[in-house]
């Protein structure tokens, strides 16, 4: 009975042992959802990402309220086995110093349409086609200087050659504001902004 109440207390995960040496590496929150708990109204479903040399992990996990709400954007301290970095545990989680905000910018074309989502330095650019079948998914991290946007992969210290994508912020006063792909000169208009 107390292994029971013990494995319930802990979402029924099983302690991970190491078996050898570990290292430490930051993680970030890519994607939340609310799922219905145990017995506790709703948990939180997250995929989290961290990386590890050139490798990039991700995972999902359920967290109760025990563990408090991650928002996309959310840091966490991640121990891992260095002979197998995909053998981890959460170590710790950051407060988070900012408070939920998504922003997202949108290009149509005649049959297709591009999405810049930009939540919390959490970046996801996606490609849509004909009746919105999406045709390619990216998730990055956003660095913004002065007017322009700069993506990276996730993870990724800036350096120019990390450098995927580059957006300058333009603004009319007909238009509002925008930014404008420098590679292919497409305009991204604001949509919606809406906070937590």
């Amino acid at each position: 009975m107390i292994i029971i109440a013990y494995m319930a207390w802990n979402n029924f995960e099983t302690p991970t042992i190491f078996w050898s040496e570990t290292g430490y590496t930051q993680a970030v929150v890519t994607k939340h959802k609310l799922v219905p708990g145990f017995a506790r109204g709703y948990a939180e479903k997250v995929t989290y990402a961290y990386r590890v040399g050139d490798s990039l992990y991700s995972f999902r996990m359920q967290l109760n309220r025990r563990k408090g709400w991650r928002s996309i954007g959310s840091k966490m301290k991640i121990k891992y086995q260095l002979s197998n970095p995909q053998k981890h545990v959460i170590d710790a989680y950051y407060v988070s110093d900012f408070h939920q905000r998504k922003d997202l910018y949108r290009w149509s074309g005649l049959y297709q349409y591009n999405e810049l989502i930009i939540e919390n330095g959490v970046v996801k650019f996606d490609r849509y086609g004909e009746r919105g079948k999406l045709l390619s998914h990216y998730v990055g991290q956003a660095w913004e200087q002065d007017d322009t946007l700069l993506i990276t992969d996730l993870l990724m210290p800036l350096v120019s050659q990390n450098v995927r994508m580059t957006f300058i912020k333009e603004r009319h006063l007909q238009n509002g504001m925008f930014y404008v792909d420098l590679r292919t000169g497409k305009q991204y208009k604001k949509k919606k902004t809406h906070s937590r």
